[in-house]
């Protein structure tokens, strides 16, 4: 079933300026220039991102945990000398980190 607006549809690729592959010649549509990367710079930058991404997700995990300890520690010790003041400053130290 076609909805309204899907008809004629044609995906175009977008431009790149960022882009620092090579340039080859598309066989499928004889169009000279085609930004090309291989499979092992894709691979190499894939792998890259997700590393970073990992390293970023343990980070704040390890922050959180630690405030929570902390707010732990308030509370037992009554360090404020205010019952409100022992979670709520744990509480907006955890907003701003996320």
């Amino acid at each position: 079933m076609i909805c309204y607006g899907q008809e004629n549809y044609e995906q175009a690729e977008a431009e790149r300026p960022e882009f620092d592959g090579r340039f080859i010649r598309n066989i499928a549509n004889d169009k000279i220039n085609t930004e090309y990367y291989s499979e092992s710079r894709r691979s190499l930058m894939k792998g890259f991102s997700m590393f970073w991404s990992f390293i970023l997700v343990v980070l704040v995990t390890v922050c959180v945990i630690f405030i929570l300890i902390l707010k732990n520690y308030f509370v037992e010790t009554n360090y404020f000398n205010n019952a409100s003041m022992n979670t709520t400053i744990p509480g907006i130290m955890n907003s701003i980190l996320i």
